[in-house]
């Protein structure tokens, strides 16, 4: 384990890496067998530019652990979804365009345990946007072992968040292959949406109506020859349309995030999706 040289951090993720070790050191005091906050340790550790000695002996026993479960520590790792746990703080570093020099070492980690296609097509391509191209290498190795179904452009049930799956409010279909075919969220006068692929993966179309700050507004769009093809209406685009190169499985990842927005929250409340571009 080499541990990240101090320079390779910029200042907002040095004090998250900071902020997580002083969290973990102080919950593996009191709870030193907690599986999930072991494994975390041992991944902060090889971001860590202090080398925290107390960090480091959490990640030894960590170490020690995979050494006695062998191969049945990665189904453990996904029992207690290390991989979830570890994308959400890649992305979140990833949407606020800190800790650059981070992301290869958490996309690794995830790509060595993770058997979620969502959570690996996401990961590719955010490697794709900072240009790492060993990183995308690595992540395309697992998608084929893993979920050969992805690999081939198949959109399956896996794939589809449990947020959408679960609600009784939407409708979710596949088609023979088991390739999604359509999910349909009625919602209401102010809030619905749509999205249906083809049989064949590489085409589909999303369509929802929603609402923001008071205003609503109507977002359709068409994915084909591997790009975007959509028509924003809203009090300020009337018919705007655009055209955007785009890799599938991103594409309808971002389009099933925009369904689970018009998904009902809370008590009633519904959380907006954000429109792609303000054309």
């Amino acid at each position: 384990m080499q541990p990240a040289k101090p320079w390779i951090l910029d200042h907002e993720a040095y004090s998250q890496v900071c902020e997580t070790r002083r969290t973990l050191n102080a919950h593996l005091h009191d709870e030193p067998d907690d599986f999930l906050a072991l494994c975390m340790a041992d991944v902060i550790a090889e971001l860590d530019p202090e080398r925290d000695p107390m960090l480091r002996e959490h990640a030894r026993r960590l170490h020690a652990l995979r050494g006695r479960l062998g191969a049945a520590w990665v189904d453990r790792a996904n029992e207690h979804g290390l991989d979830g746990l570890l994308f959400n703080l890649c992305a979140g570093l990833h949407r606020a365009d800190i800790g650059h020099l981070a992301l290869p070492v958490l996309a690794r980690r995830i790509a060595e345990i993770s058997t979620n296609p969502r959570i690996l097509a996401l990961l590719r391509e955010y490697m794709r946007a900072h240009h790492e191209r060993d990183m995308v290498t690595v992540i395309q190795a697992a998608i084929v072992a893993r979920v050969p179904g992805l690999a081939a452009g198949r959109i399956e049930r896996a794939f589809v968040p449990e947020t959408l799956l679960a609600n009784r409010g939407v409708s979710v279909q596949f088609h023979r292959s088991g390739h999604l075919a359509a999910v349909r969220i009625a919602g209401d006068r102010r809030s619905s949406g749509s999205l249906v692929l083809d049989e064949n993966p590489g085409s589909g179309h999303l369509a929802y109506t929603a609402r923001m700050a008071g205003h609503g507004y109507v977002v359709d769009e068409h994915y084909r020859d591997a790009a975007i093809h959509s028509t924003y209406c809203s009090p300020w685009h009337d018919g705007a349309e655009t055209s955007e190169p785009i890799e599938w499985t991103r594409w309808v990842a971002e389009a099933l995030s925009s369904l689970e927005a018009l998904c009902p929250a809370g008590r009633g409340e519904r959380r907006q999706p954000t429109p792609r571009a303000s054309p």
